[in-house]
């Protein structure tokens, strides 16, 4: 059931491993020699606009394992591919736009390595710091309440929705059985209202009390909801159909005010949060739900250490570094948000309306965007073709831009998602893109 986060961990160990501090006695005094310096990068950075140097491989990279951001080419990702020979890709859910901050000179965060001898064993006590930061987090974004909540970690939000469905379903079925009933069913439905992200139905099925069920009945006592607030892949801000609070599921990684205006306090009975989509960290792979029962939180840690062992403590602290940063700048006197949150919201909520402006009267391709760019965009752009076309086919061949059919959000495929939180050289390019296949 939890093979894919056994290997995960396994995986952070190595890295753990390769990037640990060794120190030696010189003359009295100790000195440190590192594997990998990651913070030795050259200022200004060689690659830029068209890439990142990157000091573990050292050359330059794009947002993974590519030499250069999408479009550009060359040794230090100089060279611009013209918009007609560049294909770009605008599917994946990165966050890496909002890692700009950290390399923007707005940031003071130090450049540290974490020795190999520090907290080695693994850790199955919540670290009081990180819980506090969390929690000094959602009260001066004023997203979220905390008091009252137990925080439960994970592996990234994908982890921490895994142990609450595991948990709730289980905890719904154990209560049917002590009641002695005879309609107990072997599983609990789950679904979520379309569209949906794609990848909540494997995350189902890799659960023996859970089973997909988008049809389930939203008055039974054996369904679970999940609702994506705002809502991947549309941005729209959903009530659930399930009127038992205990049983919903609120995702709500991108309830930040970069992607709404994330002014009410929600105060639900399970709320799921991630590094990922508040840091940009999407690879630290840090998550944290909050829940209102104590006594099912309680349950959780059975499932982390079968499936993980323990959250990676390098996790932990990397996101601990990040929202230690971001809650201990001073909120504008304008906005009142903090200097983080402005950025990316800048960079977001303006790059969907720059999207807008260049499909305004589009006459290449009958195309709208269905976000609503105001209020809550959300972090992807949700657009809808013609009757009876392939939206996602229509735009890469007229256009040279690849997104996800809607076929995969449960939605006709009149409808695809586009990215909205990739580099900013390459949404500028995407913009330009559609700026010449609309005029």
């Amino acid at each position: 059931m939890g093979s894919s986060f056994q290997a995960l961990i396994w995986a952070s160990m190595l890295i753990i491993c390769g990037t640990g501090a060794s120190a030696k006695e010189v003359n009295g005094s100790r000195t440190y020699t590192y594997g990998i310096d990651l913070c030795d990068s050259p200022i200004p950075d060689p690659c830029s606009p068209g890439g990142k140097w990157d000091p573990l491989v050292k050359k330059c990279r794009g947002v993974r394992s590519d030499s250069c951001y999408q479009c550009y080419s060359g040794e230090f990702c100089k060279d611009v591919v013209t918009l007609k020979d560049c294909l770009l890709k605008s599917s994946f859910g990165d966050p890496v736009v909002l890692a700009e901050y950290w390399t923007s000179g707005l940031s003071h965060i130090p450049c540290l390595l974490t020795p190999a001898n520090y907290r080695p064993a693994y850790q199955f006590e919540a670290i009081p710091s990180m819980e506090n930061a969390i929690k000094q987090l959602h009260k001066t974004v004023g997203n979220a309440e905390t008091e009252g909540y137990t925080i439960v970690y994970g592996v990234g939000s994908t982890h921490v929705l895994f142990i609450t469905i595991a948990v709730l379903s289980q905890n719904i079925l154990d209560k049917c059985v002590k009641a002695k009933r005879t309609d107990c069913p072997f599983a609990v439905d789950v679904f979520v209202q379309s569209p949906y992200y794609f990848g909540y139905v494997s995350i189902v099925n890799m659960i023996k009390t859970a089973k997909w069920n988008p049809q389930a009945n939203t008055t039974s006592e054996f369904t679970i909801e999940i609702v994506t607030h705002p809502n991947n892949p549309t941005g729209e801000l959903r009530k659930p159909l399930v009127q038992d609070g205990s049983h919903v599921i609120y995702d709500m990684v991108y309830y930040w005010p970069m992607y709404t205006n994330a002014s009410v306090k929600m105060s639900e009975d399970i709320m799921i949060f991630s590094s990922s989509k508040e840091c940009g960290l999407g690879g630290t792979r840090f998550g944290w739900g909050l829940f209102k029962d104590a006594s099912l939180a309680s349950k959780t840690p059975a499932v982390v250490e079968s499936t993980i062992m323990s959250v990676p403590e390098d996790s932990i602290l990397r996101a601990y570094n990040s929202i230690s940063q971001i809650i201990n700048e001073t909120p504008s006197s304008v906005t009142g948000m903090l200097p983080y949150h402005q950025f990316g919201r800048e960079k977001i909520f303006s790059a969907f309306s720059r999207l807008s402006d260049a499909m305004k009267d589009c006459k290449g391709m009958d195309i709208q965007l269905m976000n609503d760019i105001t209020h809550s965009p959300g972090a992807y752009a949700w657009l809808k073709c013609a009757s009876g076309v392939q939206c996602a086919d229509e735009l890469k061949k007229l256009a040279g831009i690849e997104g996800h059919p809607g076929a995969l959000y449960a939605s006709p495929n009149q409808t695809m998602r586009l990215s909205m939180f990739m580099p900013s050289v390459e949404m500028d390019i995407m913009i330009k893109k559609f700026y010449k296949l609309c005029a």
